[in-house]
């Protein structure tokens, strides 16, 4: 990650993974800190915390993944 050390990974992981949860709309009440929590279920098809609900529809920001209904 460069200039980061390998302590400062996760945090920088949850936080880019709470903007983009932000980027695509899926906004949660705050958490009390300032930022809106978010919240991301995990993929049956690769198993990473990126399902988001958008329009109807469970869709992983990491694999694709789509199911609607």
């Amino acid at each position: 990650i460069g200039f980061l050390s390998p302590a400062d990974a996760p945090r920088l992981a949850e936080a880019a993974e709470a903007r983009l949860a932000l980027a695509v709309g899926a906004r949660e009440p705050s958490d009390g800190s300032g930022a809106p929590a978010a919240k991301m279920g995990q993929c049956p098809n690769c198993g990473a915390a990126a399902l988001t609900h958008q329009e109807g529809c469970d869709i992983c920001l990491n694999c694709g993944y789509s199911r609607c209904g």
